[in-house]
């Protein structure tokens, strides 16, 4: 009997596999953040906290590239449809989400039902909705998948500007 070879090779193919699974089990991602160069526009709607607002929430129609970049702080594109039924549950949590950080959250909605938007989805690789790509400062720092309560979402929301930093301090 002879005893296997863990090459190294294979011993960081399972390990790299065993990390991809918990981040996945987690609602976390390792899919890759593409910059904003060369990404395509859409229609966006953004959410943000607007104590005016009868529900505290000022929902505005525009141009995805001009807001994302204006938008200072996090920002969670949502992408998603009103066909989806997991993406319409989430759009409650993701209003607490930016009522519970006001100063510093907020969100994109892209539907990606919408013909003008399909080449910005297939550009960040959404091909499962609710899809949320997380930017801080303009940049993508990481990506959240699937329905999340809101306690979930910002706790997702520190781990990634956590890890965004210790990227940038590198």
């Amino acid at each position: 009997m002879s005893i296997p070879d863990f090459s190294p090779k294979i011993m960081a193919t399972s390990v790299g596999f065993l990390v991809a699974l918990v981040l996945a089990a987690s609602g976390c991602e390792q899919a890759p953040l593409k910059p904003l160069t060369n990404a395509p526009d859409a229609e966006a709607e953004l959410v943000r906290a607007d104590e005016q607002a009868e529900d505290g929430i000022q929902r505005t129609e525009g141009n995805f590239l001009a807001m994302v970049g204006e938008l200072d702080g996090v920002v969670i594109v949502s992408f998603g449809g009103p066909h989806c039924p997991n993406c319409r549950q989430l759009e409650p949590e993701l209003d607490k989400v930016v009522r519970a950080r006001p100063e510093s959250v907020s969100v994109l909605k892209v539907n990606v039902e919408a013909s003008q938007n399909r080449d910005l989805a297939a550009f960040f690789g959404v091909n499962i909705i609710p899809r949320m790509l997380v930017f801080k400062d303009g940049q993508p720092i990481g990506w959240l998948k699937g329905y999340q309560s809101a306690a979930q979402i910002l706790i997702r929301l520190k781990e990634a500007i956590k890890a965004a930093q210790i990227a940038a301090a590198e």
